[in-house]
């Protein structure tokens, strides 16, 4: 079924969803601690807030305007978690085994953990300190400018072509999202408290995009070229 929740609605703790709901939360909405998204279903949160210790079971998960997840959120098996635009995501978020996450947009608060088996994918936003890369998870950066401790990597990338980088040792990565947003990550293979973390057998990836004002200026370009031969047609 459709549930809409919306305005100034607030609905209470252990929230669960089910195969086939598609449920839509906006404005300035509240939805309680453990909320469950399961097999099946699709929750929008394009605005309003969901509490903490929120669980995405196999669902499909939309965060997008100024939507504010709070902390403890799981994706866990078989399920797909977009955030965008403004949205905010507490601490400690994690995308377990078999899960997707695509963050274009939005910030994600400190101790973000891509766990085994699952795939991070970073276009645009912020994340916070502690990012944890671990055994058998796989991130893709897309983006440009990228530098390994100050060194410029674009001499071995390929516009639009993933490079897996292996390098690790406490190398500090940087550059700029696709979105145009500035990261870095230190790679530390072994844990170390309060910093990022890059398992060795972690698949890290960076795809190397036009920077957000070359595709202004193409764009640009484009639109004064139509114009041009709009005149000379006329």
């Amino acid at each position: 079924g459709l549930v809409n929740i919306s305005g100034a609605a607030q609905v209470g703790d252990g929230f669960d969803v089910f195969f086939d709901s598609v449920v839509n939360i906006s404005g300035a909405a509240q939805v309680g601690d453990g909320f469950a998204a399961n097999v099946g279903s699709e929750v929008n949160i394009s605005g309003g807030t969901v509490g903490s210790s929120f669980d995405a079971n196999g669902g499909l998960v939309n965060i997008s305007g100024a939507a504010q997840v709070g902390d403890g959120f799981d994706v866990l098996f078989d399920s797909v978690v977009n955030i965008s635009d403004a949205a905010q995501v507490g601490s400690d978020f994690r995308a377990l085994n078999g899960s997707e996450v695509n963050v274009s947009g939005g910030s994600v608060g400190d101790g973000f953990s891509a766990l085994f088996g699952s795939v991070v994918n970073i276009s645009g936003g912020s994340v916070g300190d502690a990012f944890m890369a671990s055994f058998s998870s796989t991130v893709n950066l897309s983006g440009s400018g990228f530098l390994l401790d100050g060194v410029s990597l674009e001499p071995q990338l390929t516009l639009n072509e993933a490079f897996t980088l292996t390098d690790r040792g406490g190398a500090v990565l940087s550059g700029t999202l696709a979105d145009g947003t500035a990261f870095d990550f230190v790679l530390n293979e072994l844990f170390i408290g309060g910093q990022d973390q890059f398992d060795a057998e972690a698949t890290l990836t960076l795809t190397l995009v036009p920077e957000p004002g070359a595709l202004s200026l193409l764009a640009l370009g484009g639109v004064g070229l139509l114009t041009r031969r709009r005149m000379g047609g006329a």
